[in-house]
């Protein structure tokens, strides 16, 4: 989906399993030989279904298989190992609860990991072709965060991508006041698409943050959406507030700017 998604192959693609080993006691009944058998089989399960997705792609990656408690915490020391550039993962669904597994493992990477995250949300995905982005902006650094990642990686969003920034702003301001939040939000991030010779529009959408931006989104039928990330801890906190309600309110690929 990564690479449908920009059009392009990453220049090194690393496919990533891990599962939590099992306890030291267990081993008094089945030897360790016959354990590291289970886990490169379990593996090879994953990989099967990637590499049927890959090759007829032709694009090349390598498998690794890690055994760890942390989940979480032995993926983002993965990407820290390889030098990864980014860390795409999927998400099982809207719901961000501790006792949904496979959402609480990917809340923590994103606060784990040191690089940007690219999440799916959905099967739904657009061909190949110049993406149409929407970056969400507040006038903090996490929005510069984000709008510097994508100037300096440009190539990922396709040849021709259409950039919007976003800036939600509350309902039943003037045109006078919508204009100047706006340029609060956007002024420091101008200058930054200038030296990069990069074209963005802007767009106010009006209401509360998510709802806004989600809607925006739609009505612009963008192919993603662009968030920084504030901080440690679960998604509500690594995101902030307002963009955790945008993650789980669209399900729009979301990519995520430590």
């Amino acid at each position: 989906d990564f690479c449908r998604l920009s059009g392009a192959s990453p220049s090194a693609l690393e496919i990533v399993t891990v599962r939590e080993p099992v306890p030291v006691s267990f081993f008094s009944n089945v030897t360790r030989d016959t354990m590291d058998r289970y886990y490169e089989e379990c593996a090879e399960e994953v990989f099967e279904s990637v590499r049927k997705v890959l090759e007829p792609a032709a694009v090349r990656a390598s498998f690794v298989h890690l055994k760890a408690p942390d989940t979480a915490g032995a993926i983002a020391g993965e990407a820290v190992k390889v030098g990864a550039d980014l860390i795409v993962a999927g998400k099982r669904s809207h719901a961000d609860t501790p006792h949904e597994k496979g959402d609480g493992t990917l809340s923590s990477v994103i606060s784990k990991a040191q690089c940007p995250v690219l999440v799916f949300r959905s099967d739904r995905v657009p061909g190949k072709g110049p993406l149409s982005v929407g970056i969400a902006v507040d006038g903090s650094r996490f929005g510069y965060s984000a709008v510097s990642f994508i100037a300096s990686h440009l190539p990922l969003f396709g040849t021709g991508a259409h950039l919007t920034l976003m800036h939600a702003v509350r309902e039943g301001l003037s045109p006078e006041a919508t204009q100047e939040a706006v340029r609060s939000a956007t002024e420091t991030l101008k200058p930054l698409l200038e030296r990069h010779g990069i074209e963005a529009d802007l767009m106010a959408p009006q209401g509360e943050v998510a709802d806004a931006v989600v809607r925006a989104a739609a009505d612009l039928e963008l192919d993603m959406l662009v968030l920084g990330a504030h901080g440690y801890g679960s998604l509500n906190t690594a995101l902030g507030s307002a963009a955790a309600a945008i993650a789980a309110k669209s399900d729009l690929p979301l990519l995520i700017i430590r």
